[in-house]
């Protein structure tokens, strides 16, 4: 009875990691690279650094942003004039949605309701997530590119690059309320907000440098950050505590510490780096080099090019332009169980046990497995009882029915009982060992 108990509890372990690796697996970040020379996306599975998957989009995508529950990826194709969605589940673009002309920048808000995105129009367009349909364009700078939003919701900061500011909108009436002006000439570009909501960091193509904005008062915040040539890209740390800058022109990476809003590191890349944005623990930091096609991965701890894997080679030109790293998709929902009837023998029908006996263990429902359901009933009785000789865990080399993954033949049904095949070749070698 003990060894029957310990394999029931050996089995029900392994059905808990099984569980758990389902629910971790659920859980990965996956980064979502835009490689606007080969019109798609390049899905990398954060833990491994391995490519899961490729998704064709539009033409020469280049902004992305993921929900926050990582159900959904918003491709911004700046060739074709519209926005591909994706679904992280299957990694297919199911729809397109129309909007301006040249769109480049994409984020959606946290509430996962609205998506904005930046057009060659001079306008944002705002997607409602629910429909997926256009509910209004508006009106901001010239030339806008990036555009993030604050963690509460209330505001969408755009980066002008023609005009040299920075529009504020109120997204409650989706309209521009304030500008943050910048120097002439120094071309805003990437914009990303700290967690707390409190400061904008905007990068200048231009000049090489970084602009903080204050949020409260949508001023500027000190005097500008002197960073690599050609600033693109910009991602805050989830902690806060650290602002990532992807210099173009230089081939590196500039660390920002918020609290002094001085550079603390510089880190080597590949070739004209764009896009840069953290996983959501903040270990690593992902790059993606235009020009080496390729994406580099930096350890955050160390502040230098992970040992392991420091680069991952994607489709042509990436640019992956916004917050472009998310959680895993949701999980599948857990099937229903299936109740599983246990029977007393019954003489007359020749159904169900063949002695008084009941399990003192017995756990009934499902999990998927390899497409089966799989199930652990153990059954219990003498040695000597010719209808069945061991404890029964769904598997078919002990001979109920066949049934290689449940006792669905064996334990629900009201005419067969446990005589399948498998049963007649241990019936009779049962015989010959009592015979012995």
């Amino acid at each position: 009875m003990q060894n029957k108990n310990k394999l029931c509890l050996i089995t029900l372990i392994s059905i808990a990691i099984i569980l758990m690796t389902i629910s971790i697996a659920s859980a990965v970040p996956f980064a979502y690279i835009t490689n606007a020379g080969s019109n798609n996306i390049s899905v990398i599975n954060t833990a491994t650094n391995k490519i899961t998957a490729n998704v064709d989009v539009g033409d020469s995508p280049v902004g992305v942003a993921v929900t926050p529950d990582g159900s959904k990826v918003y491709v911004a194709n700046s060739g074709s004039n519209n926005v591909s969605i994706i679904n992280t589940t299957n990694n297919t673009a199911y729809v397109n949605v129309l909007v301006g002309s040249g769109p480049q920048g994409v984020a959606v808000t946290p509430d996962g309701l609205t998506v904005y995105v930046t057009n060659g129009d001079n306008n944002v367009s705002v997607i409602d997530t629910a429909t997926n349909t256009i509910t209004a364009a508006v009106d901001v700078g010239s030339g806008p590119q990036g555009v993030a939003v604050t963690p509460d919701g209330s505001k969408v900061y755009v980066a002008n690059y023609f005009s040299n500011n920075v529009s504020v909108i109120n997204t409650a009436t989706n309209t521009a309320t304030a500008t943050v002006n910048v120097d002439v000439g120094s071309h805003p570009y990437g914009v990303a907000v700290t967690p707390d909501g409190t400061k904008v960091y905007v990068s200048a193509v231009g000049f090489g440098r970084v602009y903080a904005i204050n949020t409260s008062t949508n001023t500027l915040a000190g005097s500008p950050i002197m960073v690599g040539l050609q600033p693109f890209g910009v991602a805050v740390t989830p902690d806060g505590s650290k602002v990532y800058i992807a210099n173009a022109g230089s081939k590196t990476i500039s660390v920002i510490d918020t609290a002094t809003n001085k550079i603390t590191a510089s880190v080597d890349v590949g070739l004209n780096p764009l896009g840069v944005a953290a996983t959501p623990d903040g270990r690593k930091v992902y790059v993606a080099n235009y020009v080496s096609n390729n994406v580099s991965v930096i350890d955050t701890a160390t502040e230098a090019l992970d040992p392991t894997t420091p680069s991952i080679t994607v489709g042509t030109h990436p640019y992956a332009f916004g917050r472009f790293i998310g959680p895993g998709s949701p999980a599948p929902p857990t099937p229903t169980p299936t109740p599983i009837i246990i029977k007393k023998y019954n003489e007359e029908d020749n159904t169900g046990y063949r002695n008084d006996y009941r399990p003192t263990v017995a756990m009934t429902g499902a999990i998927p497995m390899y497409g089966s359901p799989m199930y652990c009933v153990p059954m219990y009785g003498p040695m000597d009882d010719p209808t069945y000789d061991y404890p029964m865990y769904g598997s078919e080399s002990y001979g109920y029915g066949g049934d290689p993954y449940g006792l669905t033949e064996t334990l629900n049904s009201e005419s067969n009982g446990h005589k399948g095949k498998a049963y007649l070749s241990k019936h009779k070698h049962n015989k010959s060992r009592q015979k012995s």
